[in-house]
């Protein structure tokens, strides 16, 4: 596997966990997506997140979030 295959992956991985723990439908985890760039976030910061467990990543992205004026 690419290391960009292993990337999405894993953000694959992240977002599922992400909308496991917060109850997110498809459809909000679409649109927080479109207005804050969390696939983007996800990626930009792979090389630090994917060293942490599903609760620290699903934190940062909502810290991620609210930072950027978002409600979780």
């Amino acid at each position: 596997m690419s290391e960009q295959q292993i990337i999405a992956t894993w953000i694959a991985f992240s977002i599922t966990s992400l909308r496991k723990m917060t109850g997110w439908s498809l459809e909000r985890f679409l649109s927080e997506d479109g207005r804050y760039g969390i696939i983007r976030f996800l990626e930009e910061n792979y090389e630090l997140l994917h060293y942490y467990d599903n609760a620290a990543i699903v934190n940062d992205v909502l810290l991620f979030v609210k930072t950027n004026g978002g409600v979780v």
